[in-house]
């Protein structure tokens, strides 16, 4: 597959997974993974990248031990997909 292409496709994925609300990372993973490889190392980034174009809003939650970055669709990004 070409890269750009799994590129985009992954975004869409990631963008879907948080179609139903708030989620982190290793869910993020889990629900992606049921269709199309996609490890720690790469959703990161695209959380991140999500994120800066205003397609993501991160909250942070302290939940002993542990800290959890969720996310959900942001605005802009529910102005541009349709559910």
């Amino acid at each position: 597959m070409d890269v750009q292409m799994k590129k985009g496709l992954l975004e869409i994925c990631v963008l879907k997974a948080l179609s139903d609300g708030e989620s982190y990372g290793y869910k993020i993973i889990k629900d992606v993974s049921a269709y199309i490889d996609i490890s720690e190392s790469t959703l990161y980034p695209i959380l991140k990248r999500l994120e800066s174009d205003g397609h993501l809003v991160c909250t942070t939650a302290a939940l002993f031990p542990e800290q959890y970055d969720f996310y959900v669709r942001g605005c802009k990004c529910k102005a541009a997909l349709v559910p």
